[in-house]
């Protein structure tokens, strides 16, 4: 059964005149005839018995009448509740995001923006690749350095590069390299997560991709593992400045080759369709445009690079 046929039937029902329900509907009485006898053959009951000067309802017709009044009633209930939420500060909004910069300021982003919205509830889902579409159902996502899909709207929140650091212990013993070159004798930290080549570090020489493939006896696929790594004195790491900021305003971490830009691994909005976007996502979005950039300060602002 379609919606329409519920209509249709409850349409009738009110008329119970084939000529005045074919007028209501904008259809020929012939029209009509024949789709309640298609409607009747598909349920395999007699619905109305019909003599060329009355409709009289049998029982199956006016048991079906009462649900079909009731199915259009919640259909158009629900049609208006679904067109308020689009333009109402309430509903639930589920947010994807990776975990590194989940845990570090996403989790928060989000229990302040429930704070000042609580009528808006946050589902937030955390993962490794949450850019991975097979099996998610998401109003946003939030990623880093994220792939493209071709899917998705993308906005950017924050432009963002990743640094080389180290411990002063490990660079006390292993000395600090002075050239990306350099970087292929030393312990490198892997973080094996988005890149298809986990090996291959990216830097930006006047304007050109250097790739150089490094190599270490650590790796892992999870950032804040790899960043205690090098505070624990293991080795180099390539990890985003709002990640390892505390680290290094601290000394724990210091920069190695810090006037060698690497590539850039900006902060992404995406969502699946700009026309049909609910306010509780456009506030969400104005929120994180106006805080982010307040939370986590550009690693420009902090290298200067350009």
């Amino acid at each position: 059964m379609r919606i329409d046929d519920f209509h249709f039937f409850a349409t009738i029902g009110e008329e119970m005149n084939l000529t005045a329900a074919a007028r209501s509907m904008g259809m020929s009485v012939s029209a009509v005839s024949r789709r309640l006898t298609d409607l009747e053959n598909r349920l395999g009951v007699r619905l109305i018995h019909r003599t060329s000067r009355q409709m009289v309802m049998t029982a199956e017709g006016l048991l079906f009448l009462e649900g079909s009044r009731r199915i259009v009633h919640e259909a158009e209930v629900l049609r208006a509740d679904v067109a308020n939420s689009v333009d109402s500060e309430r509903g639930t909004l589920v947010i994807c995001g990776t975990l590194g910069f989940g845990r570090t300021h996403l989790s928060e982003l989000v229990a302040d923006f429930h704070r000042a919205h609580p009528n808006i509830e946050v589902h937030l889902e955390l993962s490794a690749d949450p850019f991975d579409l097979e099996n998610s159902r998401f109003d946003m996502l939030v990623g880093v350095g994220a792939a493209k899909d071709s899917q998705l709207v993308y906005r950017r929140l924050l432009r963002n590069r990743r640094v080389l650091c180290a411990s002063p212990d490990y660079l006390e013993r292993r000395g600090a390299p002075h050239s990306i070159h350099e970087l292929r004798d030393h312990d490198c930290l892997i973080l094996s997560e988005h890149e298809p080549d986990f090996n291959l570090w990216k830097f930006e020489l006047d304007g050109v991709i250097t790739p150089i493939r490094v190599r270490g006896p650590l790796r892992c696929n999870d950032g804040d593992t790899v960043t205690r790594w090098a505070v624990q004195g293991h080795g180099i790491a390539m990890r985003s400045v709002w990640n390892v900021r505390p680290y290094l305003e601290t000394g724990q971490l210091v920069p190695v080759l810090a006037d060698v830009p690497t590539i850039r691994s900006d902060i992404y909005l995406a969502f699946p369709n700009t026309e049909l976007y609910p306010l509780r996502a456009q506030r969400f979005t104005e929120f994180l445009q106006r805080e982010i950039p307040k939370r986590v300060k550009s690693p420009d602002d902090f290298f200067g690079f350009s």
